[in-house]
């Protein structure tokens, strides 16, 4: 995610929607793994808004479509902060 551009993104969407709605016993590692590397590339591209805005979009739908990724998110009060 860090090495896209912002419009490319949204094609990553889909397939990390996908990978983080596997009911498993993995299931929660890999949404906090999904959740620490969102939040280190937003911290690395807060300076390029569109790349943030972005980051910030794919996160919130992410958290719409998958009530595991959300209940994580909630947990996450760094990303929380970030986004606001």
């Amino acid at each position: 995610m860090a090495n896209n551009k912002f419009d490319t993104i949204k094609k990553l969407e889909r397939p990390l929607l996908d990978l983080l709605q596997i009911k498993d016993t993995y299931q929660i590692e890999r949404i906090t793994r999904v959740l620490n590397s969102l939040y280190e590339t937003l911290k690395k591209n807060t300076q390029y808004w569109k790349h943030a805005d972005s980051m910030i979009e794919l996160t919130l739908k992410l958290s719409t479509r998958c009530q595991a990724f959300a209940q994580e998110l909630y947990k996450n009060k760094n990303i929380v902060r970030m986004i606001e």
